[in-house]
C-alpha cells in the first residue's frame, strides 16, 4: 500500500492506494465512501489496514481500521461505526 497526491485546483487531496499485482491498482479508500483524503499507516496479517481519513477536504483527520477479511469497517470520528 501507498499513499499518493493528486491536485485539485488549489487543494491536494492523498489517497491510499493498493496494488493486486502488476498493472491492477486501485484507490484503497473506495472501500469505505471515497473520502476526500487518507492514508494508510500500517498493515497487519495481510487483511488489516489502519490508517486516517477525512470526509471533506477542510475536515480534521479520524483514524480508521478496514478488515479485508469480513470488510468491516471503524472509525474514531463516526458514531455509527461505518460510512
Amino acid at each position: 500500500m501507498w499513499t499518493t497526491v493528486a491536485d485539485a485546483g488549489s487543494v491536494n487531496h492523498a489517497h491510499a492506494l493498493i496494488s493486486f499485482g502488476p498493472g491492477t491498482t486501485q484507490a484503497f479508500d473506495s472501500n469505505f465512501g471515497n473520502p476526500a483524503y487518507s492514508q494508510a499507516n500500517d498493515v497487519k496479517n495481510n487483511n488489516q489496514v489502519v490508517g486516517y481519513m477525512g470526509r471533506n477536504a477542510n475536515d480534521q483527520p479520524i483514524a480508521y481500521l478496514f478488515d479485508f477479511t469480513t470488510s468491516a469497517f471503524d472509525s474514531d470520528g463516526d458514531p455509527a461505526g461505518g460510512p
